[in-house]
């Protein structure tokens, strides 16, 4: 379960994180065959105001999985183009213990050219842990975080418009945009 403010973003769906929260889950099936170890079973949400070193994990998986997302993120952070520094940013871990295990980030839209605009960024999370609720808790808790500054909050992807489409994101095609919720 995680920690909330007793706030959802939609009737039936569960609660929401705080600053930190933690998840149970269940094992997930993958591949028609269940995980052999007991999966996800407390994962804390950290925000993050630097980059964690095992950071470096989640790049490196990524990359060889096609995504340039990760390397991005740590470029433009150490650039100081994108600390999700600004009212109404953050950064948010996912960890199982002490690893890293996935990341997500808020930041005012950069292509909406308005403030209460908001936009999902780098949301990764890494292979091993997927389709165990982690992406979702992310979201989740980004778009409750984000209520109280935006009024939309969009995305662009490549790979995820199902993953987003089940967590009420509307398809949209518009410049740098593929989805976007309404949130207030």
């Amino acid at each position: 379960m995680v920690r909330s403010r007793a706030w959802s973003l939609w009737p039936g769906s569960p609660p929401l994180g705080s600053w930190e929260g933690r998840l149970a889950s269940k094992a997930q099936p993958t591949n028609n065959a269940w995980m052999t170890r007991s999966f996800v079973t407390d994962i804390v949400l950290r925000r993050l105001t630097d980059l964690p070193d095992d950071l470096l994990t989640l790049e490196e998986e990524s990359v060889a999985q096609g995504f340039s997302m990760m390397q991005r993120l740590r470029s433009d952070w150490h650039e100081g183009g994108n600390q999700f520094a600004q009212e109404g940013e953050m950064f948010v871990g996912a960890f199982d213990g002490e690893r890293l295990v996935g990341v997500g980030g808020l930041n005012i839209d950069p292509y909406a050219g308005a403030p209460d605009v908001g936009r999902l960024r780098h949301i990764y999370v890494l292979e091993s842990y997927r389709r165990s609720g982690i992406g979702a808790v992310l979201v989740r808790h980004l778009l409750a975080e984000a209520a109280s500054r935006f009024k939309v909050v969009r995305l662009w992807t490549g790979r995820a418009s199902e993953f987003y489409g089940k967590l009420g994101f509307d398809q949209v095609s518009e410049r740098k945009v593929t989805h976007q919720i309404a949130i207030q």
